[in-house]
């Protein structure tokens, strides 16, 4: 049992700050998704393909040859793409920001349970 009412607080401050991140990753995954599904309406497959290196060692990713025309130029279609990464960066920025708090409360935990338990 955790007399220390400081303790407990710190404690439920940080499960409540990882299940935001977690809720958060979640969402981020979602929205990966949806704009993952929205690039395939506008941007040709063998254009992405041809920009990767094909070794499985390699994570160079290389800038198209050429000037490759897009599927379509529907000006809907392709905000509504701006809008989905918009909203993924804005909430992938979120979850940052909630994992240094959560590495900060973590920290300040780590002392407080030091500090209780007369621990080095």
């Amino acid at each position: 049992m955790i007399r220390n009412p400081d303790l407990v607080d710190s404690l439920e401050k940080y499960y409540v700050n990882t299940r935001v991140i977690e809720s958060n990753e979640q969402l981020e995954s979602a929205q990966i998704d949806e704009y993952r599904e929205a690039q395939s309406s506008i941007f040709q497959t063998k254009v992405f393909l041809s920009m990767f290196d094909s070794t499985l060692e390699s994570t160079t990713i290389r800038r198209p040859l050429g000037k490759p025309s897009l599927l379509t130029y529907d000006a809907g279609l392709i905000n509504k793409l701006c809008l989905k990464l918009h909203f993924w960066q804005r909430n992938a920025k979120g979850v940052y920001i909630f994992l240094i708090n959560a590495k900060h409360l973590a920290e300040n935990l780590i002392s407080m349970i030091q500090k209780e338990n007369h621990l080095e």
